[in-house]
């Protein structure tokens, strides 16, 4: 009696086991299927979030965006070229067409010396070769600006006084004498830079009566809400800052008689670059002031680039500007 119960237990127990057994086994699958599923669902999550998310994140916010350092601006590239020629910063009413439609007040001639260059701020200079934060030409940004930033210097081979040799030159390419003032007016006393190279275009024009055509040739500088700092970039010419003819204008207390014959020049030759180059020059900027544009019928200021372009963006851009004031006059 007792070997039959002992029999029956252990039949009971045999098959009460293997359902136990299968049971455990199939909790044992699941577990493993489920650890499997749980390690790969999170490595296909992340390699997506990278593609989608973390390669754009990486565009925006470090190439397009970077972070200044402490006591810097952005230096941010823009193309400032308008569908206008004059930026009008005066009561006057201006008749473009009838400006341009005037003669050159005085016509090319070979018997000597037609074009004087000058520097009345000859120590203006410009920023240092840098790397830039984007492959973009225009609206990206292209390094940093601090307060340490030079943008004086008494080195003729890496201020304006060498972007004004290049304008010259290009005039020398084409046929036209042209005479450069090396002399920095502003090296001593900035604020005497105006008198002075006021007297220097006076001894010029004496010594040489066939010059016609006085430019003064600067460096412009351009920053936005105080935060930023503009590079000009001509956007239709690699490797080229903008220029800006600035145009005085009698009335308001300032006394300038041939303020509408530099005008009608100043249009020719803005005319001259949107032909050529169509982004190359910004709007003549008029305002009432004389900069010594009063001396002849035939003088210009002339802004090429900004303290945040190079060196190299500005002597560019005189090159083409110097060509295209060599199609004006040669028309």
């Amino acid at each position: 009696m007792k070997k039959t119960i002992f029999k029956v237990k252990q039949f009971v127990c045999f098959y009460l086991t293997i359902p136990m057994f299968i049971f455990l086994l199939l909790v044992s699958g699941v577990g493993v299927m489920g650890k499997a599923l749980i390690e790969k669902s999170p490595e296909e999550g992340f390699f997506n979030f990278m593609e989608k998310d973390g390669l754009l994140h990486s565009s925006d916010s470090i190439i397009n965006e970077p972070t200044s350092p402490e006591g810097s601006f952005p230096i941010v590239a823009k193309d400032m070229s308008k569908d206008y020629n004059i930026l009008n910063s005066t009561s006057e009413t201006i008749d473009e067409e009838e400006l341009l439609s005037r003669s050159l007040p005085y016509k090319y001639t070979s018997d000597g010396p037609m074009v004087l260059v000058v520097h009345t701020h000859g120590s203006e200079c410009y920023a240092e070769e840098y790397e830039s934060f984007s492959t973009a030409d225009t609206d990206g940004y292209h390094g940093f600006y601090t307060v340490n930033s030079s943008t004086r210097s008494l080195d003729c081979d890496k201020n304006i006084v060498a972007v004004g040799e290049a304008f010259c030159k290009a005039l020398a390419d084409a046929g036209i004498k042209s005479i450069q003032s090396r002399i920095m007016h502003d090296k001593d006393d900035y604020n005497t830079a105006y008198a002075n190279s006021r007297k220097t275009i006076l001894e010029y024009l004496k010594k040489y009566p066939t010059i016609k055509y006085v430019i003064d040739v600067h460096r412009d500088s351009l920053g936005e809400d105080g935060s930023e700092k503009i590079k000009t970039v001509a956007s239709e010419i690699e490797g080229s800052a903008q220029v800006m003819l600035v145009a005085g204008c009698q009335g308001n207390g300032v006394i300038h008689s041939n303020w509408e014959d530099n005008l009608s020049v100043n249009l020719k030759f803005k005319k001259a670059m949107d032909n050529k180059y169509p982004s190359l020059s910004r709007p003549i900027y008029l305002r009432y002031s004389r900069y010594n544009l009063d001396l002849t019928k035939g003088s210009l200021l002339l802004e090429i680039g900004t303290c945040s372009n190079t060196l190299k963006e500005a002597i560019k851009a005189a090159e083409l500007a110097g060509e295209c004031f060599a199609d004006m006059l040669l028309e």
